[in-house]
């Protein structure tokens, strides 16, 4: 509305009704009636005035409220002017970038809210040995369905420092259970009896398990009837 868009601006200048006038050069009679509603259609010279007395476009006066479903704020108003410039092709795909955008925005709503928790097993690494992997000793845990990768069997849980280049001590990992790795990919191993977090290398038959960590020893794998590969890290 006019008078309460020159009412705010007013305000923030720190003007009263009289100091605006004076600089204005409109008559306080005249502003008064602006003010409170009664003149709602003053002369484009008023308007000019009033606006350079308070450093400001006259369409400023017009600004719609917020709340307003045609209100455009200066962010707003900048795309849209952006938008008239473009080429009608450059349009078209614009048009469908924010409607996927907006589409995906959905999904990630929908996604946190019809988000339910699922039990899982989670062992600690490396506390558990290749015994009881296969026992009960293990924590159920509740997860986010949503946040479980697919072909997840368990999840582990990090004990120690030795791939904390990686994965800080406490990260939760999960685990899917196959039985051969690719060089350089992160798996779970048992080896003579102890659970361990490694990157996997084979070179001629020849089976060493690394860490990025400079003071984590590799693991040379001397005794492959006491190693066996558990799973393959998934996330």
């Amino acid at each position: 509305m006019l008078s309460d868009n020159i009412k705010a601006i007013k305000k923030q200048k720190g003007l009263t009704n009289k100091d605006l006038a004076e600089i204005s050069g409109v008559p306080l009679n005249t502003l008064s009636k602006i003010l409170c509603g009664m003149t709602t259609n003053p002369t484009i010279n008023t308007l000019t005035a009033l606006a350079d007395a308070l450093d400001c476009k006259i369409w400023e006066f017009f600004e719609p409220d917020e709340n307003d479903d045609v209100y455009c704020s200066a962010d707003e108003r900048e795309l849209i002017s952006d938008y008239r410039k473009m080429v009608p092709e450059a349009r078209i795909i614009l048009k469908k970038n924010i409607k996927d955008f907006i589409q995906i925005q959905n999904m990630l709503q929908d996604k946190d809210t019809n988000a339910h928790p699922v039990r899982m097993a989670c062992y600690t690494v490396p506390f558990f040995s290749e015994a009881n992997f296969n026992e009960d000793h293990y924590e159920m845990i509740a997860v986010n369905h949503y946040d479980i990768p697919v072909g997840t069997n368990f999840i582990i849980k990090l004990g120690d420092d030795a791939m904390s280049a990686l994965y800080p001590r406490d990260t939760m990992l999960y685990i899917h259970q196959c039985p051969k790795l690719n060089n350089g990919e992160v798996g779970l191993f048992a080896y003579n009896g102890d659970a361990l977090l490694r990157t996997y290398e084979e070179t001629d038959g020849k089976i060493t398990l690394t860490s990025p960590n400079p003071d984590t020893e590799p693991i040379e794998i001397e005794s492959p009837e006491h190693f066996h590969i558990v799973g393959r890290v998934i996330s």
